[in-house]
């Protein structure tokens, strides 16, 4: 889903919201790599979505939400995010 999203953009995945509360249960694998993976892909679809994609993130640990609202206030884009495709 990360390499969709990055290669193609919101717009070519209508249909991204029904895989975030799949991500966020994901988020809970006790395999680290997972939750890194899970973490990108929030990050990510932040960058695309905006504000969006905070709504999916509530059922999230305190650490893990701790983390995203820190990239949230630091992330500032200096030119709109494209599509690598």
């Amino acid at each position: 889903m990360l390499e969709l999203l990055k290669r193609f953009g919101a717009r070519k995945l209508d249909y991204l919201k029904i895989f975030f509360p799949e991500i966020s249960k994901l988020c809970e694998s006790t395999i680290s790599s997972v939750k890194a993976l899970c973490m990108t892909f929030f990050k990510e679809a932040f960058k695309w979505v905006g504000d969006v994609a905070k709504t999916f993130t509530d059922k999230l640990k305190k650490q893990q939400l701790d983390e995203l609202d820190k990239f949230y206030a630091d992330y500032k884009p200096d030119e709109p995010i494209k599509p690598s495709r």
